[in-house]
């Protein structure tokens, strides 16, 4: 039994050793397992991104009639129509870009201009020879007449802040405060004078009263002497 005992503890140590070589080879193989799963997945993972991005980039480009539609209701039209009637398709999202910007930015100006111009011009036609404000007094009636517009300013300075203009023969009603005319149906300022030029802007039309406009201008004259 001595004699016996050396090979078999060699055979247990064998056995320990190709048992742990197997171990290690399942570890490896459930490592590449694992490893070649992860980069499925990661293929995957693109794969799905890639049509989320193709998706996105279908929506901006379906919204962009939508956005042309909006742009040309505010101005007016697109751009200039063929020979044939129908508006030229734009043929790549590159310059539809530039081009929506472009007409936005020009219906903005445009809406810009339209309000500075409602705010400027209102009827011309005469008012009522005077009229009477809240406390039964008599409010006197101007007529603009510069050749050009005059403008309403916020208080009595020529470098006060501009509130409108009032275009050649417009009528408004104010009181007269030294050389300037407050005005009643909204705020604001408007010189009789002009203090550059010694001209006549405002003209009483109410009734006949030459002397308010008169000493008005004599007295930006003397001034300006």
């Amino acid at each position: 039994p001595n004699s016996e005992t050396p090979p078999a503890m060699e055979m247990v140590r064998q056995a320990a050793f190709f048992k742990s070589l197997q171990d290690a080879s399942g570890s490896s193989k459930a490592l590449m397992d694992a490893a070649r799963a992860s980069r499925e997945r990661a293929a995957e993972l693109l794969k799905q991104a890639e049509a989320l991005k193709a998706k996105r980039q279908a929506m901006a480009l379906a919204a962009v009639p939508d956005i042309a539609s909006t742009a040309t209701a505010a101005t007016g039209s697109l751009q200039p129509t063929s020979s044939t009637g129908q508006q030229p398709v734009l043929a790549t999202s590159s310059r539809v870009a530039p081009q929506m910007l472009s007409v936005v930015g020009a219906a903005m100006e445009n809406a810009r201009k339209s309000s500075e111009v409602s705010k400027d011009q209102q009827s011309a036609a005469p008012l009522a020879p005077a009229g009477l404000g809240s406390m039964g007094e008599e409010i006197p009636v101007w007529r603009v007449v510069a050749d050009e517009p005059v403008n309403v300013r916020a208080e009595m300075s020529i470098t006060s802040a501009l509130l409108a203009r009032k275009m050649p023969g417009m009528h408004l009603r104010g009181h007269q405060v030294s050389d300037w005319i407050q005005l009643v149906d909204e705020p604001g300022f408007v010189v009789i004078v002009g203090a550059a030029t010694g001209n006549l802007l405002l003209e009483r039309v109410d009734r006949a009263t030459p002397s308010a406009t008169s000493a008005a201008l004599a007295a930006a004259r003397d001034a300006a002497e």
